[in-house]
């Protein structure tokens, strides 16, 4: 028996019951209590014992009627088949990365097309299956008014922050979590996110994950990794070789701390995202969801990682040290004077021996020098 949302079941039992796009409208929070109402109140009086659901439907908000599926106390139970657009890592089709789902229907440079005119956000939602949050959580959306086609033509500073796996000893990189690498340029008082890179890799594909992003971006002043699990067995491995300028970063205060401490600079806007990327999609989710108990927030953490950085060593002389600082003095058992305020030193440019590989013997910790005034 088939039938319509707005007709009634009742009398009628199944032990298969199909659900095609229960949402009729899809757009508001009225039509997603809507389709879950229907469901709760209509769909399962009606199952047989045994029965099996299947639903087919297209993501159009984190709390649509999927994700209310997924969210419930029974949604581990459900068997998540997601199909996007454009075939991410481990496509359940085995297709490559990029790969058009119905290349004959919709080609690849059709879809990169409808990215680019649409935006991320509905890409990534309507395309990939992917929901953004619109507003955001810690992190709101309306803090990033700007975004950048063109970079500027010189950055004060860039760096790399580095998100490692937390169970590098795995031999297979699909039973791993993500790694993640944020590239950020400093311009004058802006942030720029030059790039974002996240796989999954064992203890071997994390150095040459690093290798690569750093490869990618030879101008940068730094790398800065957590100085925990994977990322102290990467930074054994970077420091031997010449040429890749790393800094471990203590875990004083976890990812929550960093991000929290980097809150400043992007709620007052000086954070500036792409226009496009092959990943803003998904890096905006993890962003705009932060802190997401139970997701994934990897890209989120590295960016945190590279925006702090960044922000501290930006060019504000008599800038007052704030959190940060007091979180850098308290990992080393430290305290500010009594008698005085830390400040920021005026800022001194790297020499070519730093930038040659002695970075980590000249610039404290953090990348930055300081002194008590």
């Amino acid at each position: 028996m088939a039938v319509g949302r707005e007709s009634g079941v009742a009398g009628f039992g199944g032990n298969i019951l199909l659900c095609d796009d229960l949402e009729s409208d899809a757009e508001t929070d009225a039509g997603h209590d809507d389709a879950w109402n229907y469901y709760l109140k209509q769909l399962l009086t009606r199952q047989d014992q045994g029965a099996a659901f299947i639903v087919l439907a297209t993501r159009s908000a984190e709390n649509d009627f999927v994700g209310r599926l997924l969210a419930a106390p029974d949604g581990k139970k459900w068997l998540h088949v997601r199909l996007p657009a454009l075939a991410e890592k481990n496509d359940p089709l085995g297709r490559q990365p990029g790969e058009a789902l119905a290349p004959n229907r919709y080609s690849r440079e059709w879809l990169l097309e409808q990215r680019d005119a649409q935006g991320s956000i509905e890409f990534e939602t309507r395309y990939q299956q992917h929901p953004v949050p619109l507003e955001g959580n810690w992190i709101k959306r309306a803090w990033f008014k700007e975004r950048y086609t063109t970079l500027p033509e010189h950055f004060d500073r860039i760096v790399i922050g580095v998100d490692c796996a937390s169970k590098p000893d795995v031999k297979k990189s699909d039973d791993h979590d993500w790694s993640a690498a944020c590239v950020m340029g400093a311009n004058g008082g802006n942030f720029y996110v030059l790039d974002v890179q996240r796989q999954k890799v064992t203890i071997t594909g994390l150095y040459r994950f690093a290798r690569e992003i750093a490869g990618k971006w030879p101008q940068y002043h730094g790398m800065y990794i957590e100085d925990a699990s994977a990322g102290q067995q990467l930074l054994q491995v970077l420091k031997q070789e010449t040429g890749v300028r790393c800094q471990a970063v203590p875990t004083a205060g976890g990812k929550l701390q960093r991000m929290r401490l980097a809150l400043g600079p992007q709620e007052f806007g000086r954070v500036i995202l792409p226009v496009t990327h092959p990943n803003l999609g998904a890096f905006e989710r993890e962003l705009f969801s932060f802190p997401q108990p139970g997701g994934h927030d990897d890209m989120a953490d590295a960016y945190a990682i590279a925006l702090t950085m960044l922000h501290q060593r930006a060019p504000q002389l008599g800038f007052v040290a704030g959190e940060f600082e007091a979180a850098l003095l308290a990992s080393r058992g430290e305290t500010p004077h009594a008698g005085g305020t830390w400040h920021h030193r005026n800022w001194i440019a790297e020499t070519e021996a730093e930038r040659a590989g002695e970075f980590g013997d000249s610039i404290e910790n953090y990348g930055f020098k300081h002194r008590i005034i």
